[in-house]
């Protein structure tokens, strides 16, 4: 695996905006998510707990308000990806946990 530069890569994800107006926290969030997929990632890693709710877990909520349908990208907090390169099992990483599809991702995984 490798971490390659892009221009949001630090961006922030919005989360401490969502109090005030979730709709502008979605469009930052929804933002990079789209750079990404943009430039073909083929997954997103976080090491914030906020961001990891965020690019994880609000992903169909940015999909209604950004109104792009594309929008899905696998999200793994970093220790998840660390316990996979060890081996562990996927449940024991929370993995059924994760709300974006992390199946094909993983399948591609040698």
């Amino acid at each position: 695996a490798s971490s390659e530069y892009y221009p949001e890569k630090l961006d922030c994800c919005g989360s401490t905006l969502t109090a005030a107006n979730y709709e502008s926290s979605f469009q930052l969030t929804g933002a990079k998510i789209q750079a990404l997929q943009m430039r073909n990632y083929d997954a997103l890693t976080t090491v914030c707990p906020f961001c990891q709710k965020m690019y994880d877990g609000k992903q169909e909520a940015i999909k209604r308000i950004l109104k792009d349908e594309k929008q899905m990208l696998p999200v793994f907090y970093l220790t998840q990806l660390i316990g996979i390169a060890l081996g562990l099992d996927h449940e024991s990483l929370g993995l059924n946990f994760n709300a974006t599809p992390v199946d094909d991702f993983l399948g591609g995984l040698n």
